[in-house]
């Protein structure tokens, strides 16, 4: 996951349970019907509106650079983690992964608990601003911030159970930087 490479419960209807682990790219129906909702308002505007137009234009730029950082924050993440980063979380209770022996605090995650997240929650977005679809910006970014609260609350009670009090005081100074993401 994001935060330090893994740990964690599952929501039953919020957690892909099968996630290929170390992919950047990871897709479930709720991303796949998002997305196509983005490419639907895409194509719809760009029939009503003049989408070369320079505000515009500059819109789809911000996108693209934040969408650029958010992937880059995400690699930085996965690289940073090495062993510890997967895509599927521990449920509490269960025992470290091979190579995942202590809490990652090197790289984005000095300033950053779970960057990765971090990192694709701004890909996300970005890429809605590329396509100019601010109904799906907005829809993107309110989606993000439900999947991700559940996913990190679940993750960190994992990663609480393995790594105790070290990941206790990690998590005590270093925020997650997501909008109501403890």
């Amino acid at each position: 996951g994001g935060g330090g490479g893994g740990g964690g419960g599952r929501p039953p209807d919020l957690i892909p349970s099968r996630a290929p682990p170390n992919t950047a790219l990871c897709f479930s129906v709720p991303y796949v019907a998002a997305m196509a909702a983005a490419l639907a308002e895409h194509a719809l505007l760009a029939r009503l509106l003049p989408l070369t137009t320079p505000p515009i234009a500059a819109l789809a730029a911000l996108g693209a650079a934040l969408s650029a950082a958010g992937q880059a924050l995400r690699w930085a993440a996965m690289l940073t983690a090495g062993p510890a980063f997967s895509h599927a979380i521990a449920l509490p209770g269960s025992p470290a992964r091979p190579g995942h022996t202590r809490v990652v605090r090197a790289g984005p995650y000095a300033w950053a608990r779970h960057p990765a997240y971090l990192g694709w929650s701004a890909w996300a977005v970005g890429l809605c601003g590329v396509l100019f679809s601010p109904a799906c910006a907005f829809l993107f970014t309110l989606l993000c911030l439900r999947f991700f609260r559940a996913r990190i609350a679940a993750e960190e009670a994992g990663l609480l159970s393995l790594f105790g009090e070290e990941y206790a005081a990690y998590a005590a100074v270093t925020r997650t930087w997501l909008p109501g993401v403890p």
